[in-house]
């Protein structure tokens, strides 16, 4: 997926050394790079790690058996936490986290597909205003609004919409399903697996 700017926390996923990798955007390395720009003024560095993997069993197994010895990566976060007194304060912590995206330039054959972001990528990382969990509702409703409304539905703007994909697995299957239905949406709409028309 392309990085919306240079500020957006998302790995880069780039070819280092003639191998494909992923810096993790909290690395050092990272910081140096995410905001270097082509001769265009776009960013040199767009391809954003969004966490959907497909990895061969055959390569976990592998890696299993090499140990599974991937890097810790340090996360500095604010922590709220008491203190002696029994009184709510932020604190600074250390998180040490390894991911399964350093394992890619292990791999003999790898790949990179650029996704759609309205179809693919809305993180909850924040609690309120950006990547919270309101803007994620709001584009979950908006895809799938548009699958209802390419099936020939008319969708409020104030329904909360979600379909399992037990339900349907992607817009062409939820038209078949509901080819010839009729479906009312006076309130919130869940299509899951024992969803009938």
């Amino acid at each position: 997926m392309r990085r919306k700017n240079a500020e957006e926390k998302v790995g880069i996923y780039l070819s280092l050394d003639g191998k494909d990798t992923v810096v993790e955007y909290s690395d050092s390395f990272a910081k140096k790079i995410m905001s270097v720009l082509d001769k265009d003024g776009n960013l040199l560095y767009w391809a954003g790690n969004i966490a959907i993997h497909m990895l061969n069993i055959s390569f976990i197994e592998w890696l299993n058996a090499q140990g599974l010895n991937l890097p810790y990566h340090r996360a500095i976060k604010n922590i709220q936490t008491v203190d002696e007194r029994g009184n709510p304060v932020t604190t600074t912590g250390w998180k040490f986290e390894t991911f399964i995206f350093d394992a890619i330039p292990l791999a003999n054959k790898t790949c990179c597909m650029e996704a759609v972001r309205e179809e693919e990528f809305s993180p909850i990382k924040n609690k309120d205003g950006e990547n919270s969990q309101e803007i994620v509702r709001r584009d979950m409703n908006n895809f799938y609004r548009k699958w209802l409304q390419e099936a020939g539905f008319m969708v409020p703007q104030d329904i909360n919409i979600e379909i399992s994909p037990l339900f349907a697995i992607d817009k062409d299957e939820l038209k078949e399903k509901l080819k010839g239905k009729s479906l009312s949406f006076e309130k919130d709409i869940y299509l899951g697996e024992n969803f009938t028309v």
